[in-house]
Parts: structure tokens; C-alpha cells; sequence
């Protein structure tokens, strides 16, 4: 029993340890060095992406859909393979995409070597004590994050956007001709109401 215990005990140890975040040293697309120790005390997501992968794209969006449900966590998109990314393309991939949360680059790849990253996208939820309480691999709804997102934090209702409709509603041209149309649709209406009221017969 002894010697079963003695196997077992660095295996448990190992595990254990494998769920606190380690504190990673991290480039930011401003210049900035930043560690996950930065964050101790906070909730954060953080995505281990690529910019050439446009499955990280979309899980980028799905975070945008509920970056603004809450003030009370943070997003970092960290690029994990410096043989792929450098401060110029993230800092690109950052503007053209609108991310308004940092966007880091692992210059020393410690994330993929920790984690075994073997493929993109990576999302991680790390809770106040820097405990990695989640891990998702591959595409993960914004539904999904919020559901674990919210046993740590307040949550806002999450609202889905459609960029077309909202494209299409924002044209001063498509409101002027709604206006037109719904008070077309109203004389039509009363027009009707009023032949209909002295055709009645009485």
C-alpha cells in the first residue's frame, strides 16, 4: 500500500500543479511586457490562437459577443507560435479585426510546451486565485463560455449581433424609405377603414 502511495503521490502532485497558470512572460502589440501574475485576483479568459487560423478568427467574434456583458473579467488573445507570429502581424491582426482587449505574442512558445497546444483554437478560463478551472479545445459558442463564465462573474444578457442587419438599419437610406413605406402602408389603411365605414350599409 505504501509503495502504491508512493507511485501515485507525484502523479497527483503533477496534475494539481498542472491547473494553476503558470506565470508566463508575454510581449503585448504595444511594446508592453505583461505576466499572467498581472491578473492575480482577476477572472480572465485567455485564447491560445494563431493568426493564420481562421477558426481562432471566429472564436475571436464569439469573445467580442460577450466582451461587453461584464466589466468584471478580462481577454487576452496570445499568439503561442512565435515561428508563425511576430508583433508586426499580431499588431495588424489586432486593427483589422477591432479586438479592443490585449493581444499578446509567447516569444518563448512556454504556453504550447505547458499545454501540449497541438492545434487552434485553445480557450482557457483561469479564475481569481490563477486556478485554470476551464479549457475548451476548438470553436467555442459565446453561449458555451457564458454558461462557465458566469459561475465566477455577473453577467449582462447576451445579445447576438447580425452585422447585416445592423449594417442595413444603420443606411439613412433604408430608414428614409422604412418611414416612407410604413406611412404609405397607413394612408393605404385609413383609406380602406373609410371606404369600408361609407360603403356599410345602414
Amino acid at each position: 500500500m505504501k509503495y502504491l502511495l508512493f507511485l501515485i503521490l507525484p502523479l497527483l502532485i503533477s496534475v494539481s500543479s498542472a491547473a494553476i497558470m503558470p506565470d508566463v512572460h508575454l510581449l503585448t502589440t504595444e511594446n508592453d511586457q505583461i505576466s499572467f501574475s498581472d491578473y492575480r485576483g482577476q477572472v480572465f479568459l485567455f485564447l491560445a490562437m494563431t493568426t493564420d487560423c481562421s477558426s481562432c478568427e471566429m472564436e475571436n467574434s464569439y469573445l467580442l459577443d460577450i466582451y461587453d456583458t461584464t466589466s468584471n473579467f478580462t481577454i487576452l488573445s496570445i499568439a503561442i507560435d512565435p515561428q508563425v507570429d511576430s508583433l508586426d502581424t499580431l499588431t495588424m491582426y489586432k486593427n483589422n479585426h477591432e479586438i479592443p482587449w490585449v493581444v499578446a505574442l509567447d516569444s518563448d512558445a512556454k504556453l504550447q510546451q505547458i499545454y501540449q497546444i497541438k492545434s487552434y483554437p485553445q480557450l482557457f478560463l483561469v479564475n481569481q486565485t490563477g486556478d485554470v478551472v476551464k479549457r475548451w479545445i476548438g470553436i467555442t459558442s459565446s453561449d458555451t463560455i457564458q454558461q462557465s463564465l458566469a459561475q465566477y462573474v455577473t453577467m449582462q444578457p447576451l445579445v447576438s449581433h447580425n452585422p447585416l442587419l445592423e449594417a442595413l438599419l444603420s443606411n439613412p437610406l433604408i430608414i428614409i424609405f422604412s418611414a416612407v413605406f410604413s406611412t404609405g402602408v397607413l394612408v393605404y389603411l385609413i383609406r380602406k377603414l373609410i371606404r369600408i365605414r361609407w360603403t356599410f350599409p345602414r
